[in-house]
């Protein structure tokens, strides 16, 4: 399994085209080897946007890049909407249940110690950490809570028959 891992700083005042933009990328349910994208804004700064996208494998993901990303970026004119874009990829050898991950209105995303129910996901680069996703409700201990924003969610579930 793949997490593609994207952050955006994003200008106050593009927020809502940034969000609109983002809403767009519902089409991803109809691509082969697609999970589930979520996404939302960081808790301690509203200009910092995450979405966390969920992938079978790595092929999978390639030839989505290689066939389809570019057509999906101009239909949406998102790049115009953010100041800065980092991209990370991870894995996970499991064939994981992220669907926790894919309903809850928040999520955890963190580099370092390990937590109860969080997801390991070890980096695709070498200059890349692990990082821990889990969908708890409450963690005093962690820093980077994003709050979900329900119009970025597509999931397999949305798959048309």
């Amino acid at each position: 399994m793949i997490l593609k891992w994207i952050e955006c700083i994003v200008p106050f005042q593009k927020r809502n085209a940034f969000s609109q933009a983002q809403a767009k990328w519902g089409q991803l349910k109809r691509i082969d080897g697609f999970i589930g994208q979520i996404g939302g804004w960081e808790k301690t700064d509203a200009r910092k946007a995450f979405i966390l996208a969920f992938w079978t494998d790595l092929a999978s993901y390639q030839s989505f890049m290689n066939n389809e990303h570019e057509r999906f970026v101009q239909e949406n004119q998102q790049e115009s909407t953010y100041d800065f874009i980092s991209v990370s990829l991870y894995s996970n050898e499991d064939q994981v249940n992220v669907r926790p991950f894919l309903e809850r209105g928040e999520m955890v995303c963190y580099s370092g110690e390990y937590m109860d129910k969080a997801l390991k996901f070890n980096s695709l680069l070498a200059h890349d950490s692990s990082i821990y996703i889990s969908a708890v409700e409450e963690c005093n201990k962690c820093k980077d809570i994003i709050e979900l924003e329900k119009e970025w969610r597509v999931t397999q579930s949305q798959k048309e028959g």
